[in-house]
């Protein structure tokens, strides 16, 4: 079991391993969680059967000793097991229990600390998407005035969506220097627009499609910063 748990890169020392109760070579292993029993040779008389099955007794008493309390055990990546026992021989329920949550509250703190090191990624994120489209929205409350089509609800919406950007990336850089005062130090790269020829191209075909792709971006890259935020206000707030 100490091996099963060690292949996924758990540190030994802090699962101690359990300890053999003695050298059997010709034992085998039928999991790491449970083992086969092993056969024994019939007992010449009723004292020798006696003797057999006290020793079995005294055998698996000492097993139960051992796993139940593997802080007992220091050595080797060895697997418990019943020697010269004639029935099924299983690790206690008890130490199942306690290896595995031992293990679920390995994972947790591992996770956690992901976590917390991922959401200093989010934040960047965030800010360097908001950045990227500072020259974008510009340009493009600029250009719908000059194009035909362009609705005036169309260009109310634009140049609200582009006020409304500056004034989240100052609430997010606000949040950052609140949550993350380490990072405020640090400067955020962000992605360089380079569509502003093909915005203000005299060929309609060039220039709607430009329109087209700048809408679908800014909508995908305004769901990702909202969601992006939904998490890290989970992280530090109430949801």
């Amino acid at each position: 079991m100490v091996a099963r748990f060690s292949s996924l890169g758990i540190p030994h020392d802090r699962f101690p391993p359990f300890c053999p109760v003695g050298p059997s070579p010709h034992q085998q292993q039928s999991s790491s969680w449970d083992f086969s029993p092993i056969p024994m040779a019939p007992a010449s008389n009723h004292r020798g059967h006696q003797r057999i099955s006290d020793l079995v007794q005294g055998s698996c008493l000492l097993l139960l000793l051992v796993v139940s309390n593997p802080l007992l055990c220091q050595g080797e990546d060895y697997a418990p097991y019943c020697k010269n026992q004639t029935g099924e021989c299983r690790i206690p329920l008890q130490n199942l229990f306690d290896t595995a949550t031992m293990v679920a509250n390995y994972n947790r703190r591992l996770a956690r600390e992901m976590f917390d090191e991922f959401d200093k990624i989010l934040f960047r994120l965030v800010v360097s998407l908001l950045h990227s489209w500072d020259e974008p929205l510009h340009h493009l409350v600029t250009e719908l005035l000059r194009l035909k089509e362009a609705s005036p609800d169309l260009l109310s919406k634009a140049a609200e969506i582009e006020e409304k950007t500056k004034v989240l990336l100052e609430g997010v850089e606000e949040i950052q220097k609140r949550v993350h005062p380490e990072e405020q130090e640090k400067e955020t790269s962000y992605p360089v627009w380079s569509e502003l020829s093909s915005l203000m191209s005299e060929d309609d075909d060039v220039n709607k499609t430009t329109f087209y792709k700048m809408f679908h971006c800014l909508q995908r890259d305004s769901s990702k910063i909202e969601t992006y935020l939904q998490m890290l206000k989970c992280r530090y707030t109430t949801c």
